[in-house]
């Protein structure tokens, strides 16, 4: 019998127990993404019992029961960087508080400046089924899960049998965790968006601006997650990928070599990423144990020297507005926060410091079918700018491709109303005239 499996038996509880262990004033930290269910579902059970407990997570998967419990004294609830569909009613009723923490910067909190940083008390997040050596992986799913699990003083993990084995030093032995939950949860396949003839469109614009041997990086969002792959990298080919989030039709273009990262200035050979997310059985199946996908921690994904050290490096991100002066907003609506700031901001600066890199930002014309511009003349009053306007590259509707980079706010204006909706363009050159006189 292999010798760590007698303390694993040992360290089996019910997740009611789990929740037991928690004390008054305790914080507890579930790291990003996929919440561990079964501790959640027994943590909101338990709400009217814990006080003064604070929790930080991150795009949670739906509206848990104690995200309005704070009110009351039981548990208050920090959202971290993203806040996802499930967290954006609390966020807008101001009940839960928001932290727009860089992915990147976790390590600078937590270790580095440990005399100052907040404690973690309690981690809990979901892990493989131990290996034959002891270890348990973090799966397609690692983020700043390593850097929580280095300085929290309880571990607590929930095995589920579909978290697979990855390369990338995403795991931890036995030894260092200190409960696991079982839940026999199955794997849910989370289909990519369907392609549409506005993302048709901006793909195949945004391929005009690839070259063989890129380095790619594609961010979150349906603009950029519902973009047919086979428009946006025909007839590329000797492809790297070193991209925070790697959705699963990726990894189909990494099996098929074009997608090969055999030009990559680091990490030849390998595609990295610290996400895999819209995968399928065959996606999971092709992730396990294989040497040329690694999950890694997000803290050298997105570190923006990382980034920057690829030649060639190419961001593509989405972007829900963006004013005539180049101004990029990505995380609100007005001052409600839709999404979060993401990697965005470290993938942004990372390319253009590359040697022949570049930052593309890609996004509808219009929102709410068609009646709204999202190129706009300023940007609404508590709108969060993700990007400021000196770093603004190239920005891409299904219009075309406006370049902004070394511009003027006059010229930049002109750039932009070109790939605006041809509804909007009057109106815009009215305002761009006002707002740029001479």
């Amino acid at each position: 019998m292999a010798s760590w499996l007698d303390e694993y038996k040992r360290k089996v509880i019910a997740a009611d127990q789990a929740v037991s262990l928690l004390k008054p004033n305790q914080r507890i930290v579930i790291p990003l993404t996929d919440e561990p269910l079964a501790f959640c579902e027994a943590l909101a059970k338990h709400t009217p019992h814990l006080r003064n407990v604070h929790l930080l997570m991150a795009v949670p998967r739906k509206e848990w029961e104690f995200f309005r419990s704070g009110q009351d004294g039981h548990i208050t609830v920090g959202l971290e960087n993203f806040v996802g569909p499930a967290g954006r009613a609390v966020q807008e009723d101001r009940i839960t508080d928001y932290y727009p923490t860089l992915f990147s910067a976790h390590s600078k909190i937590y270790e580095e400046r440990s005399s100052e940083a907040p404690s973690i008390d309690v981690a809990a997040f979901i892990v493989s089924p131990p290996d034959a050596d002891g270890y348990c992986y973090f799966g397609t799913s690692v983020w700043y899960k390593p850097v929580i699990a280095r300085c929290a003083k309880v571990i607590i993990a929930e095995v589920q049998p579909h978290v697979i084995k990855t390369r990338g030093g995403g795991r931890l032995h036995v030894s260092k965790i200190d409960w696991f939950i079982e839940n026999n949860a199955p794997f849910v396949s989370t289909p990519v968006p369907a392609p549409d003839d506005i993302s048709t469109k901006i793909a195949a614009s945004i391929n005009g601006l690839l070259h063989d041997g890129d380095t790619l990086q594609l961010g979150t969002g349906r603009a950029a997650l519902s973009m047919p792959l086979d428009v946006l990298l025909k007839g590329k080919s000797d492809l790297g990928w070193h991209s925070e989030i790697t959705p699963g039709l990726v990894t189909k273009r990494i099996k098929a070599g074009q997608i090969n990262s055999a030009r990559k200035t680091i990490d030849p050979g390998v595609a990295i990423t610290t996400y895999l997310r819209n995968y399928d059985a065959e996606d999971l199946k092709f992730a396990t144990d294989n040497t040329a996908f690694e999950v890694r921690d997000v803290t050298y994904v997105n570190n923006v020297l990382t980034i920057a050290a690829h030649e060639n490096m190419v961001a593509m991100n989405s972007a829900i507005s963006i004013d005539l002066t180049g101004q990029i907003a990505a995380e609100t609506i007005g001052n409600v926060i839709f999404n979060g700031m993401g990697g965005q901001q470290e993938f942004v600066f990372g390319s253009m410091f590359s040697k022949g890199g570049r930052s593309i930002h890609l996004l509808p014309s219009t929102a709410a079918d068609g009646h709204i511009s999202r190129i706009v003349p300023k940007l609404p009053e508590g709108e969060y700018v993700t990007i400021p306007r000196s770093w603004a590259d190239h920005v891409v509707t299904e219009w075309g491709v406006a370049k902004l980079l070394g511009k003027s706010h006059r010229q930049r204006a002109e750039a932009l109303i070109e790939v605006a909706h041809p509804a909007f363009r009057d109106e815009l050159k009215a305002a761009a005239r006002k707002l740029f006189r001479p």
